[in-house]
This record gives C-alpha cells, sequence and structure tokens, in this order.
C-alpha cells in the first residue's frame, strides 16, 4: 500500500481535544511513478525477512501491487501517514531523531523542504470518519463499550 504522507498543515501544536486526523489535512503531492514507501499486509508465515516496509517473501511468494507502477492517483487502498505530527512535536522529536538514524545535517533548506513538501495539498479524504472516531476517542470511557 502507498503511503499518503501528512505533514503538519502548519499547526504548532495539537490540542488536548484535537484529532491528528482532524487538523492534519494537508499532504505530499502525488507523483504518477514516484516510488512512495509504504507498508505491506502480509501473512507472517509467508516472511523470510521483515522490514518496516517492505518484507522479503519467502520462496514462491509474491507481492500484489495495490497501485503498480505508482500510476494512480486513488488507488483502491492507501495508507494515511501522519509522520510529522505537529510542528512541535516534528521539530522537536521526529527531525531530531530522524536526523540521528540517517546522519543528516539539518539547515534551513531541509527545513523549508519539510515545510512545502508534505504540505503541498488538501485531502480531507478522512472526514467522514471523524464523527465517529471523535465519539470513540473523547465521549466513550474505559469500560464503556470504548475501543
Amino acid at each position: 500500500m502507498r503511503w499518503e504522507p501528512f505533514g503538519t498543515s502548519h499547526v504548532r501544536r495539537l490540542a488536548a481535544d484535537d484529532l491528528l486526523t482532524e487538523r492534519m489535512t494537508l499532504k505530499w503531492r502525488f507523483t504518477p511513478g514516484y516510488d512512495m514507501l509504504g507498508k505491506s499486509i502480509v501473512k507472517p508465515h509467508r516472511v523470510l525477512d521483515p522490514n518496516i516496509h517492505r518484507c522479503e517473501l519467502v520462496a514462491g511468494y509474491e507481492y500484489v501491487a495495490s497501485n503498480p507502477g505508482m500510476e494512480e492517483a486513488f488507488p483502491a487502498i492507501k495508507l494515511h501517514h501522519y509522520w510529522t505530527r505537529d510542528e512541535h512535536v516534528f521539530f522537536t522529536r521526529k527531525l531530531p531523531r530522524t536526523v540521528q538514524i540517517k546522519g543528516w545535517t539539518v539547515d534551513e533548506k531541509r527545513i523549508r523542504y519539510f515545510k512545502r513538501r508534505f504540505n503541498d495539498v488538501e485531502d480531507h479524504g478522512m472526514r467522514r470518519f471523524l464523527p465517529e472516531l471523535r465519539r470513540r476517542v473523547f465521549d466513550e470511557r474505559p469500560g464503556e463499550g470504548g475501543a
């Protein structure tokens, strides 16, 4: 499944009663053919070597791509990925951790890149789920049928 990577949507900090999926509505613009990272749905007994993005499968098994060649802007299945969260979390936790792991140097150019690249276009695809999600997150109490 291809990721739909969402950015900070220029939200400085989420409030306690904010839903991330409600406030984060800006994402990376789809580019046909660009091999965006994604996630795999696998049967564990068919995995030879697990990986967070694409697993190596046991001989004789193959992947079925939900969007072959990354040509479809609206594939049958996609994954909303809210890696950055709000600007506070992105700049104080996410980016420093990525810098440490990948050995990046963070300068103004890279910061502008992240602010621009992950906040390209609006996507309100989660809107239809928000009333139920809000009810489950904020209205239900543990032991009262909550998720």
